[in-house]
């Protein structure tokens, strides 16, 4: 009976040893996985704020276009 008690008592601690141990994998996968959810998002408004900032220089290039147009309309008229 001590045998069966003796394994059963190891058999308990290593479920606890590879417990913990999944435990730790499963918090260093969270971990990257946050991460990597930080980095996308990081990129991701790095995008947007190029692309706004493209978007504002193209309409400014295309705004004084016109203003030139209008005023070289207004000294030939």
């Amino acid at each position: 009976m001590s045998v069966e008690l003796g394994d059963r008592d190891r058999t308990v601690s290593q479920a606890a040893e590879e417990l913990d141990s999944a435990q730790q994998q499963e918090a260093g996968a969270r971990r990257e996985l946050a991460q990597k959810k930080a980095d996308l998002d990081v990129v991701a408004k790095d995008e947007a704020r190029f692309d706004a900032d493209a978007r504002r220089a193209r309409d400014a290039s295309e705004e004084e276009a016109a203003d030139e147009v209008f005023a070289a309309r207004r000294r030939q008229g």
